[in-house]
């Protein structure tokens, strides 16, 4: 019987690794979580997941401190909705919410899950016994505050959680982040040091959490009374994966109403080119983005509901 759970189990933890691999999201040895690496709106998937400068509640997972930017209106509440379709049954979803807390301080929450669905349970050659589901979730509560008239900075402390066929494990992790106007007008900058923390034992082994330090600038600018657009860039490094990667992308409104944009990440084995569509129209704004991913892997979809109340 213990022989059997064995098998079980490592046909189960082969198939949800292969799953995740193969969207270049997991690299064996180095880290798990993924999910803490994914983006969670699709304005910054369509910028080729440039995301030191995002804003509003999708900044909690990249950095904190967006929660306070200039360009977000931080009397208002605001929601984040996302749902993601990757390949092999992949979903993820992420729920944000930034709350006032006067004129100089947000508060901020976010739950983000991803699930992998149908992974075949084989003990034996032959057709599999059964399938399950597997599922990671991380809830954050994210604080940022206004230090200047030029720098905000935030914190964001993490539940997470993973399951794989009947073991669980539990663990926490916190982010940093400031970002600062420069002195070129529609020029901001950002750095932020993500996931940092630890997990509990997950059958034998503790899984790594992908830490990051994150550094970009975005750069704002108006063509003329019609049309505007953002343009950015980050350099993100991958703790232990030992890796660089390379995020840039930009967009164009038309009398802020509708948006094009464009992206690509570069040093990844699997994500690449990106694009994406932004619609806004009073406190309701969608967005879509297409992600290709590498080796023939497929696409990408990501779309987001935003609500200003």
């Amino acid at each position: 019987m213990i022989a059997m759970h064995f098998r079980l189990r490592a046909f189960a933890i082969l198939a949800l690794w292969g799953a995740l691999t193969s969207l270049g999201l997991a690299q064996p040895g180095n880290a798990g979580m993924p999910l803490l690496t994914f983006g969670v709106s699709g304005r910054t998937v369509a910028m080729g997941y440039a995301s030191t400068l995002a804003d509003g509640p999708a900044a909690a997972q990249t950095n904190p401190a967006g929660l306070q930017s200039v360009g977000v209106d931080t009397a208002s509440i605001h929601l984040l909705m996302t749902h993601q379709e990757w390949i092999q049954d992949t979903r993820t979803e992420f729920l944000g919410a930034a709350l006032p807390l006067g004129d100089d301080q947000t508060l901020g929450f976010g739950l983000l899950t991803t699930t992998v669905s149908d992974i075949e349970i084989r003990t034996q050659p032959g057709p599999p016994e059964g399938t399950f589901t597997s599922r990671d979730l991380a809830f954050g509560v994210s604080y940022a505050r206004k230090i200047t008239e030029t720098i905000r900075a935030g914190v964001t402390a993490r539940y997470l959680y993973e399951r794989i066929l009947i073991n669980e494990a539990t663990g926490y992790s916190f982010d940093a982040g400031v970002r600062m106007l420069l002195p070129v007008q529609g020029l901001e900058a950002g750095i932020s040091i993500l996931n940092i923390g630890r997990m509990t034992v997950l059958e034998q082994e503790r899984t790594t959490l992908p830490s990051m330090i994150r550094a970009g600038a975005l750069y704002s600018g108006i063509i003329n009374p019609q049309f505007s657009y953002d343009v950015t860039g980050d350099f993100v490094r991958n703790v232990p994966e030992k890796r660089w990667y390379v995020g840039a992308g930009g967009e164009i409104w038309f009398q802020q109403l509708v948006a094009l944009r464009l992206g690509n990440e570069f040093g990844s084995d699997a994500r690449g080119f990106t694009s994406g569509v932004g619609f806004a129209y009073g406190i309701v704004g969608i967005d879509y983005a297409l992600a290709r991913l590498r080796e023939d892997l497929g696409t990408t979809h990501t779309i987001t509901l935003a609500l200003t109340l």
